[in-house]
């Protein structure tokens, strides 16, 4: 102990016990004086860098430094610097080692404060939540958040303008912006250490938008398509047109609307044929900021229109009637017909007064053909001032001869083979009628008559048919005829031995086929696996398994052939195989079938065992065989298809040794009058060379051993019973053992405990003798000496010892008896006591939070030994365990003065408890309740807030009210009442605040304890939507048949339809208890509906 190095003398006494012998030698020992460890620093904010300054004083030179920065990292610098990533209290140790080895370890706490979490948000209404409006008050909302470690939100640095400049400092300022673009709004979170956090979000500022666009034509006469270029300007969420006229009496018509970007093409504007139409254009453009229009007119003036309409006198006549009025529209001055043949005609209107004009009817004749249908294309043009307009149609003039014809797909064909027929008949107008078997003498069909332009038909029946083809034309009618040999065809058949075999089985194929007496037919069969055979009944044998189709075609020498197919199922044959290893005489034997089959399962297994017998199990049982030979082992398996195949091996049964041995003592030797050597002979029973192998005490297996065959004599090193065991084998691996025991008479064998042999420093250590004695003795002739390994020692027989420090000790007791002397060490391990130390001081709080203390306790000692836990006993009867860690944090609901105590406990049980007691003084913290708030069913805006709160002690209270407005007050006022005013006569969607009470406790010569508690609220949306039609008539689902306006939150309301002339044909004023109205039109006046 010291600043400086201590030198030792050590001396060692040795006496001989009654003889007065002694002697003794001497020798130094020097203790160097450790270094003291000692460093400083500050707390830092996570990320940021932690200094450490190294403190530590020594007497030699530090060699080396050992950091533990109490997160997983170390340093071996002196002044080491360090990041911590994960904020919190790290117990951080320093170790300096000196050239000598001398070290010693500090431990302090280090503290790194978490970042603020810089964040908020932005009352955007209907803009999203990016974007407002230009002139508009723009309403932000800090929400930043800390850890409670990391103390409480000092300050908040609002940059709205990107200028650099702290415009607000508040929690919920506001800011107005008068320039459109977008802004990056800077938000910087300081805590209460200084530790700091940004948060920039990007806001963009809107303009309403301009509606404007302009017409690319303008052409006066209809029909016309006109395209509106859009040059609206402005950002623009939504574009919509709309193209509409008016009825003559005043009614409004939409004609076209689309809610697309970009230029508007609306379907083509066309003239109402008797006086100039006007159509009205409107474009309207929004975003969140507004909603504006621009309309425009187009007027057109009627255009001519050709058209007309034409009949004739009958189907094949060659005059045609054209006619004019209601075809020709746009009142054309003249109309001039082509006739298409040739010839022209101009046409007046009867009459200009109508509208639209009459027009006298015109016949003309067209020329005849009797050969063709000829098509006449009739032109007729009308003009007037807008231009002219053609009208085309074709007048059909139809021949006086048809011609019927067709062809077939051959004319010589199979039974029950189809044959094709393709009309090629000319004139014909309608469909084609076929007979297949006509006869042309009495012209009676003998099937159903067919129609199309071709069809198809199987005949079943040899013989010659004639066929017959119906056409008619546009005036008369014609048949023609074809004459269709049909052949005879054999039927194919045949019948199989079996349809399941094995593989390398046959199968007998039997030709069962119909064939016609006259014909010679020729046989082919088609066996599936690539062979083919054209015998009459072949036989045919398959080498692999598998499912096979089988064929045979008959076919006649006139081309007439007929295939019929089956199929044959092929089964795999087993392929048999088993295991099994080769044993000596009386070993069980274990067989493993390892057959496999490829298709289907195996249904029956039969082992054949020379010597054992016949098993039908899918496997034998374990089998012994006492006599060596060989035995022959056949395996039969059988599928569940029928298939077998088998396999025989052989199993060679190898002889088995007999193990023996003789004992004879020897005589020889005397160790305090007993013997303690034997002779051992091998008396073993083998036909061949064996192996050996001796254990001489198998308690204590391979401690005594030999490979000899006969080892001869051998030397016991105790007394008592040996068991001996001697084990044979030959070149089979066939082996027998004997086992024999032999006693060895005893000495006096010493022997000791202790009973606790791991204690802690100071601890009373109990020894007890447990020495057998040496027959013919007893514990009163023997003499006991015992040395403790710390330099004391005893003679009693059951001595007691307390260790003063920590180590291992090696503890000697010698037995000495009239005849022998006998000794044992054994072990005794001292733990290290550890010191409980509390961090001094006196410490106050506010209730409701956690304070953390450390001890100053050595976590770790030299020897290997640490403090595994740190037990915290407060005085209101809580304990606290803290594993491996000298820092704890205590949590204190209520207030009140406190003590706190430590006591230390090692990994190995030992401990203290420390020497002074700490206090601690606990204020009170407000407890603070928000209860449901209650509003004023006038004033939906209105809010009151009854709190309730405790523990107040010389208090202020502050109110915030979620919208920029707070309270302060020294008193607290129940009920507060809050009426939130909006800037606003129409809001769709729902405002929610969050109100909250802050209580501060003001505690003379400490500080502030401070209560909060908050409570959201929520205001509904006021708005009225009015719709622009409904269907009276509609069947379907919802609300579309009827008129209602939806609105919320309405105080009054007051709703009338009106007709033209300003009467009232419905009114209402009601509303529900949300303030939203409850009554609709139905489109009806007193029952009756409303045109």
């Amino acid at each position: 102990t010291g600043a400086g190095d201590l030198i030792y003398t050590v001396r060692l006494e040795v006496a001989v016990g009654g003889l007065g012998c002694r002697n003794s030698v001497s020798d130094t020992v020097t203790v160097y004086a450790r270094p003291d460890a000692f460093w400083t620093t500050v707390p830092v904010c996570l990320n940021d860098t932690t200094l450490f300054t190294n403190a530590t004083s020594t007497t030699d030179v530090i060699a080396q430094w050992n950091w533990d920065f109490g997160d997983g990292s170390s340093s071996t610098q002196a002044n080491p610097a360090h990041v911590y990533t994960v904020p919190g209290t790290y117990a951080v140790s320093l170790i300096a080692r000196d050239s000598r080895g001398c070290e010693d370890i500090f431990t302090d706490s280090v503290t790194v404060y978490p970042l603020p979490v810089a964040d908020f948000s932005v009352d955007t209404a209907s803009c999203g939540v990016d974007t407002v409006c230009t002139g508009v008050a723009v309403q932000f909302h800090d929400l930043s958040t800390l850890a409670p470690e990391g103390g409480i939100i000092q300050n908040l640095d609002w940059d709205f303008d990107e200028d650099g400049i702290t415009d607000a400092s508040s929690a919920d300022p506001i800011f107005t912006y008068n320039v459109p673009g977008t802004y990056d709004v800077r938000l910087i979170t300081t805590s209460q250490f200084g530790c700091t956090d940004t948060m920039i979000k990007p806001l963009v500022l809107l303009e309403p938008p301009v509606a404007l666009f302009s017409k690319d034509t303008s052409v006066n006469c209809g029909p016309v398509s006109i395209t509106f270029r859009d040059l609206s300007s402005g950002f623009i969420t939504g574009r919509s047109w709309v193209t509409y006229s008016f009825t003559p009496l005043g009614t409004r018509v939409v004609l076209d609307s689309t809610n697309t970007a970009g230029n508007y093409t609306p379907a083509d504007f066309v003239s109402n044929y008797s006086n100039d139409t006007t159509y009205y254009v409107q474009q309207t453009v929004t975003n969140c900021c507004g909603t504006f229009s621009f309309l425009d007119s187009v007027v057109l003036k009627p255009y001519p229109v050709a058209g007309f309409a034409f009949n004739k006198d009958s189907l094949c006549s060659n005059d045609v009637n054209f006619l004019f009025s209601r075809f020709s529209l746009g009142n054309p001055d003249s109309l001039v017909i082509d006739f298409g043949d040739g010839q022209t005609s101009v046409v007046n209107p009867q009459s200009t007064t109508t509208h639209p004009y009459t027009w006298p009817k015109v016949k003309h004749t067209y020329a005849a053909n009797d050969t063709a249908i000829i098509p006449f294309l009739v032109t007729l043009t009308a003009y007037n001032e807008c231009g002219d307009s053609t009208f085309s149609d074709s007048v059909l003039i139809e021949p006086k001869n048809v011609q019927a014809f067709f062809v077939v797909d051959t004319q010589q064909n199979c039974v029950n083979q189809p044959v094709e027929f393709y009309d090629r008949s000319y004139g014909a107008i309608q469909s084609v009628k076929w007979c297949l078997d006509y006869n042309p003498v009495t012209g009676v069909c003998n099937t159903a008559l067919a129609t199309g332009d071709t069809t198809s038909f199987t005949y079943t029946t040899a013989g010659t048919y004639t066929v017959a083809n119906f056409v008619t034309g546009a005036c008369d009618k014609d048949t023609s005829t074809l004459q269709i040999i049909v052949r005879p065809s054999p039927t194919a058949a045949f019948t199989m031995s079996t349809n399941s075999i094995c593989e390398n089985q046959s199968v007998q194929f039997t030709n069962q086929s119909t064939v016609v007496g006259s014909q010679q037919p020729v046989y082919l069969w088609d066996f599936g696996d690539g062979a083919q055979s054209s015998q009459l009944n072949p036989q045919h044998a398959y080498t692999d398994y598998g499912d096979y189709g089988v064929c045979l075609t008959v076919t006649y020498g006139n081309g007439c052939d007929h295939t019929v197919c089956d199929t044959v199922s092929v089964s795999d044959i087993p392929t048999v195989d088993f295991f099994v290893e080769n044993a000596c005489a009386g070993d069980t034997v274990v067989f493993f079938d390892s057959t496999q089959v490829a298709t289907g399962t195996i249904t029956n297994t039969t082992w054949k065992i020379q010597g054992q017998g016949d098993f039908f199990n899918p496997m034998p049982p374990p089998l012994v065989f006492d006599m060596a030979g060989l035995y022959a082992v056949t395996l039969i398996q059988e599928s569940d298809a029928g298939c077998v195949d088998s396999i025989t091996k052989i199993l060679r049964i190898n002889p088995v040794p007999i193990a023996g041995f003789t004992i004879r003592p020897d005589t020889t030797v005397d160790s305090c009058g007993s013997s303690t050597a034997f002779f051992f002979n091998d008396s073993s029973i083998s036909s061949v060379p064996l192996q050996y192998r001796w254990d001489f005490d198998l308690a204590n297996p391979g401690t005594m051993t030999s490979f000899l065959r006969n080892p001869g004599l051998r030397t016991f090193p105790d007394t008592g019973y040996f068991y001996i065991r001697l084990d044979v084998w030959n070149a089979d691996s066939c082996w027998d053992s004997f086992t024999d025991t032999l006693f060895v008479p005893p000495n006096s064998r010493v022997d000791f405990s202790p009973r606790n042999p791991e204690a802690c420093m100071g601890d009373e250590i109990q020894f007890y003798d447990s020495t057998s004695y040496r027959q013919g003795s007893s514990n009163t002739t023997l003499r006991y000496f015992w040395d403790f390994g710390d330099g004391h020692t005893s003679t009693l027989q059951n001595p007691a010892h307390i260790y003063d420090s920590a180590g291992t000790y090696f503890v000697k007791l010698v037995v000495q008896d009239p005849f022998c002397l006998d000794s044992l060490i054994r072990e005794v391990t001292i733990h290290q006591v550890p010191e409980a130390i509390i961090q001094p001081g006196d410490y106050e709080l506010c209730s409701e939070n956690f304070i953390t203390i450390s001890s100053r306790s050595l976590m770790q000692f030299t020897n290997g030994d640490r403090i595994d836990s740190l037990i915290w006993s407060l005085s209101d009867g809580r304990e606290i365990r803290v594993f491996r860690d000298s820092l704890v944090d205590i949590y204190f609901e209520e207030e009140g003065l406190y003590e706190l105590n430590l006591r230390a406990v090692t990994d190995k049980g030992c401990e203290d408890v420390a020497d002074a007691v700490v206090n601690i003084r606990v204020y009170p913290t407000p407890e603070v309740l928000l209860d449901p708030v209650h509003w004023n069913k006038d004033n939906a805006r209105t809010f009151s807030f009854s709190p309730v709160v405790r523990k107040a002690q010389n208090a202020l209270y502050h109110w915030t009210f979620g919208n920029g407005d707070s309270l302060d007050a020294k008193v607290l006022k129940l009920p507060q009442v809050k009426s939130y005013k909006d800037k606003l006569c129409r809001i769709d969607y729902e405002i929610n605040y969050v109100v909250g009470l802050t209580v501060t406790n003001r505690i003379q010569g400490f500080g502030e304890c401070v209560g909060l508690d908050t409570t959201a609220i929520q205001m509904e949306g006021y708005h009225l939507n009015v719709p622009n039609a409904f269907v009276p008539d509609y069947q379907g689902y919802g609300e579309a048949s009827v008129f209602l306006p939806k609105g919320k939150q309405l105080k009054t309301y007051h709703l009338r339809i009106l007709d033209e002339w300003g009467n009232t044909l419905f009114e209402s004023t009601a509303l529900d208890e949300n303030g939203s109205p409850v009554e609709y039109w139905d489109g009806t006046f007193k029952g009756d509906k409303v045109p």
